[in-house]
């Protein structure tokens, strides 16, 4: 059991890894890049700042084309924002935001298990 155990915890530390791997830049146009700094007049504090922020930018181009790929009905659907080199904490806020003095009306019913 110990043995299982250690491929386990293996098999889940190398997904975790993978989940935070750098995205790969291979296949990517440096002209994108640029054209989007352009386009939505970004400027970054220094190097550092601008290589996270285009790793973060090339992350979003490869959610966008996945989700193109998952949504073909609708073509290019999904594409690059002036979002696409932020961090998710500097997103806009989802979701709706309830007033103070919301009391929900819905009936909801309680069952027993």
């Amino acid at each position: 059991a110990p043995q299982n155990m250690r491929g386990v915890v293996l098999l889940l530390s190398l997904g975790i890894a993978a989940a935070y791997a750098p995205p790969d830049t291979s296949d990517t146009n440096p002209r994108d890049w640029e054209a989007y700094k352009s386009k939505y007049k970004k400027s970054y504090r220094d190097q550092d700042d601008e290589a996270a922020r285009h790793a973060l930018f090339i992350t979003a181009m490869a959610r966008v084309a996945e989700l193109n790929v998952l949504n073909g009905k609708a073509g290019s659907a999904f594409g690059i924002t002036w979002t696409s080199d932020r961090y998710p904490q500097e997103m806009h806020k989802k979701g709706l935001r309830k007033p103070k003095d919301f009391v929900p009306s819905a009936p909801v019913r309680e069952y027993s298990a």
